[in-house]
C-alpha cells in the first residue's frame, strides 16, 4: 500500500515538471516495514524505514 501527499508544480511553464511530495509512505506487509520519503524541487530525499513497531495488520482497520 502506498500513500502520497503531493503538491502541483509551482510557477508558469511547469506543466511537464512534477510537483513536490511532502510525504510518500509505502507499507510493506511482508517485510513489516513502513518506508517514508519526500521529493523537494524534483529531488528525492533519503528513504527512512526505521520504526519501533509495525502498526498495521492485513485485513484490519487502522485506528
Amino acid at each position: 500500500m502506498m500513500v502520497t501527499l503531493s503538491c502541483p508544480p509551482r510557477g508558469e511553464g511547469d506543466e511537464e515538471q512534477e510537483g513536490d511530495v511532502g510525504l510518500q509512505m509505502t507499507i510493506k506487509f511482508m517485510e513489516k516495514a513502513v518506508v517514508r520519503n519526500s521529493r523537494v524541487s524534483g529531488k528525492w530525499g533519503t528513504s527512512e524505514n526505521i520504526i519501533s513497531f509495525f502498526p498495521f495488520a492485513a485485513g484490519e482497520s487502522f485506528k
